[in-house]
């Protein structure tokens, strides 16, 4: 079994229920209603996985492909674990954070290859450019990457 990264359970998500709706809340909120509605099995780590076959990929989250553009993408499954001693705080120049395991992947663009690559939290430093989302379902690609 691999160890999964995570976000702090605080963590605020955007995601579309199986109802269409579009909902943003803390990421512990959401796992815990879809843990309920699946069937949980325990990976080597003490991990709680429950796989998401009951919502038929109608539960979706914002997403980038490996071209950097923004997709919907389903959820396949949702995960609980214990956290680990040491977590990473992302700051952006505007203001945003985000808090995660260190090696959690994290969007970036990547000046010298002019492509957004995935780089892990504790990687991160002040010359980094983020890849952050202006809005959530707006089709403007024409924003600059953020710091």
């Amino acid at each position: 079994a691999k160890r999964r990264n995570c976000f702090h359970p605080e963590t605020k998500i955007w995601y579309e229920d199986e109802t269409g709706q579009l909902r943003y809340d803390e990421i512990a909120a959401f796992v815990e209603t879809y843990l309920e509605q699946s069937d949980v099995e325990f990976d080597d780590f003490g991990t709680a996985v429950g796989e998401l076959e009951g919502v038929d990929g109608n539960l979706r989250v914002p997403s980038l492909t490996a071209d950097g553009d923004r997709v919907s993408r389903p959820v396949e499954a949702v995960s609980k674990h214990d956290a680990p001693n040491h977590l990473v705080r992302v700051r952006t120049e505007s203001g945003r954070s985000i808090t995660v395991t260190p090696d959690h992947g994290v969007h970036v663009y990547d000046d010298e290859r002019d492509a957004v690559v995935g780089k892990e939290a504790r990687e991160i430093d002040g010359n980094d450019r983020l890849v952050i989302p202006d809005s959530i379902g707006s089709d403007d690609t024409s924003r600059d990457p953020q710091r």
